[in-house]
């Protein structure tokens, strides 16, 4: 397909790329770039291709990446021999995928989106399918993986109103169209969502699902949990949980009158921001508050009122001594954090109003009793009053939000369907839906009803199916019909190894990073 546009934006940056490593060194030094992997982020690897087949997963965000691993595990379930490589765009999002992607799984930071960058990146990776995640649109990204013929998704895809009316003006729409024409697949969050990219020229979307709803439960200290449990064992816990400024102001002002009816309360404060702990103790000390903060090396003392836990990745340390917790970001109108997380620990959740980036599953979690909803800021007080001195009420709301999250999980085998036939593999062995036709053919059966039961003996075996079910990587058992077989030889993949850039190498990359030589300034390629 001719793509007027990616071809233009391509030549109007080349001129740009001595200025990329000015303005990126400004950013490393102000803490926003990975001080060692550099080079990344100009397209140079910093470990080894495996040999055998990459599928390229992109999240730019720390949610989208959370939302990755699920699929991730489900994928790697279906054929151990895969290779996945991750990219992320931020410094805190590799932090977090560093401790939580499994074992074999490869990281490298996003190339910027140059054709001098993105070329090096996808020619020495050569991913045999890439999937991107909410709503990246990379223009040079988007033309080379279009070039090189490889299969390009989208999950769960959204844009926001904002980003929508301004991709609809004549002049953009036409540009988006070019881009969005090049993925594959879209799978957006939600039918309105799905109406929002079709609205704007795509014509292979398909709803799906909210995949922040299958994030893995969040991971866990063991050894820092056993100290901040015993700084709280004989404490009941509020956690305030994403909190905005707004949202911590007014925390600030109930507290007092929250302990007044329950006096060995602990409030835990864990901003979104987590830069603005002092000023959060500030809030709270102006309230006549004892207030510890977590970054300066404080603890949790008999005494403490407030806990500011201003650190990134320990939402699950909270969580876990949490007897009821408030997500932010939803009495603020910020559209809502992932209130899910914490259902996941079996803790009672409350929230705001305002839950526009999560209106589907907020609707339905609120249909199932799963989570309570207020309708504004003052509802807060008398919430957290109600669920911490009603045990059997805050109980019952905790277990309909595990259950509710965990019925959200088995969402993961329909993404997974869905994505199946371009990363060339098949879809899973054991669809839901074959259950409901065998009952009538059992039923004019001779043998007795008991029997019925048979056809649950298949889940356990399940697995072994699904182990067969991917012909097209290298598997244990050849399938009857491989698909897509752009498989390598060997059944047994090198175990890839991370390999720090030598001296050598490094040297290589600071004199390709410096003012071009010889960069092709005008392309010669046309397409």
């Amino acid at each position: 397909m001719v793509r007027p546009f990616l071809k233009i934006y391509r030549l109007l940056l080349f001129p740009l790329y001595p200025f990329l490593r000015p303005y990126m060194e400004e950013r490393r030094k102000k803490g926003k770039e990975d001080f060692i992997r550099f080079g990344e982020r100009f397209g140079y690897p910093s470990i080894d291709r495996p040999k055998n087949k990459v599928i390229w997963m992109h999240g730019a965000s720390v949610g989208e990446s959370a939302a990755m691993l699920e699929l991730i595990d489900y994928i790697l379930a279906q054929d151990k021999d895969l290779n996945i490589m991750v990219t992320t765009g931020t410094v805190t999002s590799a932090r977090l995928l560093e401790t939580r992607l499994p074992k074999g799984v490869l990281h490298q930071f996003l190339p910027l989106d140059h054709p001098i960058c993105t070329k090096r990146f996808i020619s020495y990776w050569k991913p045999e399918a890439a999937i991107f995640f909410e709503s990246e649109f990379w223009p040079c990204i988007i033309n080379d993986i279009a070039d090189a013929k490889i299969p390009l998704m989208l999950l769960n895809g959204r844009m926001s109103d904002e980003s929508a009316k301004r991709w609809a003006l004549p002049v953009f729409k036409i540009a988006f169209k070019e881009m969005i024409s090049q993925f594959s697949l879209v799978v957006a969050q939600s039918a309105a969502y799905a109406q929002v990219f079709k609205s704007l020229g795509a014509d292979n979307v398909v709803e799906g699902i909210q995949m922040k709803n299958l994030a893995q439960k969040l991971p866990v200290d063991t050894t820092i949990l056993s100290t901040i449990s015993d700084s709280t064992a004989k404490r009941t816990v509020f956690v305030a949980a994403s909190t905005f400024e707004q949202e911590d102001k007014h925390i600030a002002e109930i507290l007092p009158a929250i302990k007044e009816k329950i006096p060995n309360l602990l409030a835990i404060i864990a901003p979104r921001d987590a830069s603005r702990g002092g000023h959060i103790k500030f809030i709270f000390d102006e309230k006549g508050l004892n207030t510890s903060v977590r970054s300066m090396g404080e603890l949790i003392q008999p005494d403490t009122d407030a806990y500011i836990a201003d650190t990134m990745g320990e939402l699950g340390l909270w969580y876990s001594v949490a007897s009821v917790v408030f997500v932010g970001g939803s009495l603020e109108n910020r559209g809502g954090q992932n209130f899910l997380e914490p259902m996941r620990f079996g803790r009672p959740v409350i929230v705001g109003p305002h839950l526009q980036d999560f209106a589907e599953t907020a609707e339905n979690a609120t249909k199932d009793n799963a989570v309570m909803k207020l309708a504004g800021f003052d509802a807060l007080k008398p919430a957290v009053i109600s669920l911490l001195t009603d045990e059997a009420a805050a109980k019952k709301l905790g277990a309909s939000g595990e259950a509710f999250v965990t019925k959200q999980n088995e969402g993961i085998k329909q993404v997974f369907d869905m994505i199946a036939p371009y990363i060339g593999m098949q879809k899973t062995a054991q669809p839901a839906p074959p259950a409901t036709p065998e009952p009538p053919a059992q039923q004019k059966a001779t043998p007795p009803a008991p029997k019925q039961t048979a056809p649950q003996e298949p889940t356990p075996t399940a697995p072994a199916q699904q182990k067969a079910a991917p012909p097209a990587t290298p598997a244990p058992q050849p399938a009857p019909t491989p698909p897509e077989p752009p498989a390598p030889q060997k059944a047994t993949p090198p175990t890839p190894q991370k390999t720090v850039l030598s001296a050598t190498q490094q040297a290589a990359l600071q004199q390709a990073l410096r003012p071009p030589q010889q960069q092709p300034t005008p392309p010669k390629k046309k397409s």
